[in-house]
């Protein structure tokens, strides 16, 4: 993050804007954007709401360690949020990168029409165009998933679908001791817990 507020600096510059500069700047807050909400979610499961996450696969030779964090209801629902943050950032970086790499291919083959066409101006427009796509693809999904969250037995934070039933019959039938317990599964109304891993 440190290194993307320098890169602002510079290319954020009068002197310094160009279509190329306009586009790595984009670049560097979506990075900035998606490392910020990705860290802070795992920061606040260690740090603030330890006393939820669980260990659940440490391994010695790899050097790895993986925690299921039980999130309560309602904070869930902010996580859960931030976590879509996060993927429209990370989408938005690929799109920009995507647009980075047009933007080289049509100046290389196209000389006179890029130098003509292509400025601060078209590249801002790409990269606010590339947001809107990015949040699109993720926003209808987390504004659906937030209103099916609602409190489960001793606070814990269940999503409620009718159509989720097919992926938990598939956590059942694979693995007879998975996260999923008889208090996460009711026949009435269908419903499991939210967990989130990290590690």
């Amino acid at each position: 993050m440190l290194v993307n507020v320098c890169i602002l600096c510079v290319f954020t510059r009068k002197e310094n804007r160009s279509p190329v500069t306009v586009l790595l700047s984009v670049l560097a807050v979506t990075d900035s954007l998606t490392a910020f909400s990705t860290t802070i979610i795992d920061l606040c499961g260690y740090y603030v709401f330890h006393d939820d996450i669980n260990l659940v696969l440490k391994s010695t030779n790899l050097h790895y360690t993986i925690f299921m964090w039980n999130r309560k209801y309602p904070a869930c629902v902010v996580f859960h949020v931030l976590d879509d943050l996060a993927y429209v950032c990370h989408m938005s970086s690929v799109l920009v990168t995507t647009l980075l790499c047009m933007q080289k291919a049509l100046a290389m083959l196209f000389p006179m029409w890029a130098k003509t066409n292509l400025n601060a101006t078209t590249s801002l427009i790409a990269s606010m165009v590339a947001f809107v796509c990015s949040l699109s693809l993720f926003l209808p999904t987390t504004i659906t998933s937030s209103l099916g969250m609602f409190k489960g037995p001793n606070g814990t934070c269940c999503y409620s679908d009718k159509s989720s039933s097919l992926v938990l019959n598939v956590f059942q039938n694979e693995s007879g001791n998975s996260w999923l317990n008889e208090s996460s599964i009711d026949s009435q109304k269908t419903f499991f817990q939210a967990p989130h891993f990290i590690g």
